[in-house]
C-alpha cells in the first residue's frame, strides 16, 4: 500500500507517494516543539491580521505573507499531542520564487504542476522511481480559493476532501481509496492549531488520525488511530 504525504500544507497538500518523502534524522531544535507542548495551547498574541495570502500559491500551501521557504517536520505524538521522539519521522521543504510560486519541493523526483487560467495549480505530477512511471493528481478548489479535493488514479484510486471553518482554517481531511492489492481504505484527519507566528501562519498543530482498511467485500473497516505533531519553520 502506498505511503501518503500530508503537506498542507499540504497543502495541506496531500500527495500520493511511492516510497514517501525523504526521512529526516533532524531533531526538534525549536523549544516550542519539545515535550512541553500542551494540546490546545494557542499563541495568537502578535498575529498581523492584515497580512493574508498574498502569494500565488499561498492558499494552495496554506501560507500567508511572502514566504521564501517552509520546512514541515512531522513527529509521532502521544494522546496529548506531545512528541514521542526528538527526531522527526519526515521532513519536507518547499521554496518559492519572487512571484510567490513554488520552485522547490523536496521528497519527490521531478515534481511539477499544471496551472489554470488564473495561475492556480490544477494538476501536479512527479516521477515514481519505485514503479518507473510518472504519477499525477488533480485538484479542485472551493469558492474561497482553497483546495477542496485531490484525486489520484495511480495504481488504484484515491480522493481527498478538505473541510474548513469560517476563517478558512483547515479542520479536517478525509479520504477514500481503492488499491490494486484488493484493499479499500478510509481515513479521517482532524487538525488543531497550537501555535502561530506573527504573520498568522500556524507553526505547530496536532493531527488526530483514524486510518481504516478492509478487504474488498468485507463489512467493516479495521481502524488504526494515532496522533502526529506537525511543526513548520517559515522563512520570509
Amino acid at each position: 500500500m502506498k505511503n501518503f504525504l500530508l503537506f498542507s500544507t499540504i497543502c495541506c497538500c496531500a500527495l500520493v507517494s511511492c516510497g514517501g518523502p525523504n526521512s529526516s534524522n533532524g531533531q526538534v531544535s525549536d523549544s516550542s516543539a519539545d515535550s512541553s507542548v500542551v494540546e490546545g495551547q494557542v499563541d495568537t498574541t502578535s498575529v498581523e491580521k492584515v497580512d493574508l495570502y498574498t502569494m500565488v500559491d499561498g492558499k494552495f500551501f496554506d501560507l500567508k505573507g511572502n514566504v521564501k521557504k517552509c520546512v514541515l517536520s512531522v513527529y509521532t505524538a502521544d494522546d496529548n499531542g506531545n512528541p514521542t521522539s526528538s527526531k522527526a519521522e519526515s521532513e519536507t521543504t518547499i521554496e518559492f520564487d519572487a512571484d510567490g510560486k513554488y520552485s522547490v519541493h523536496s521528497g519527490y523526483d521531478n515534481w511539477n504542476c499544471v496551472r489554470n487560467d488564473n495561475g492556480s495549480i490544477n494538476k501536479f505530477t512527479w516521477y515514481c522511481s519505485d514503479f518507473g512511471m510518472e504519477f499525477s493528481d488533480s485538484v479542485s478548489y472551493n469558492n474561497a480559493g482553497f483546495p477542496l479535493t485531490f484525486s489520484s488514479n495511480n495504481l488504484g484510486h484515491q480522493t481527498f476532501t478538505f473541510e474548513y471553518d469560517a476563517d478558512n482554517e483547515l479542520v479536517s481531511k478525509s479520504s477514500t481509496a481503492t488499491y490494486e492489492e484488493g484493499v479499500e481504505g478510509k481515513t479521517e484527519s482532524k487538525y488543531k492549531i497550537l501555535k502561530r507566528d506573527a504573520k498568522g501562519n500556524w507553526t505547530k498543530r496536532v493531527v488526530d488520525v483514524a486510518e481504516g482498511t478492509k478487504e474488498f467485500g468485507a463489512a467493516d473497516y479495521d481502524y488504526k488511530r494515532y496522533k502526529s505533531l506537525e511543526v513548520r519553520k517559515i522563512e520570509y
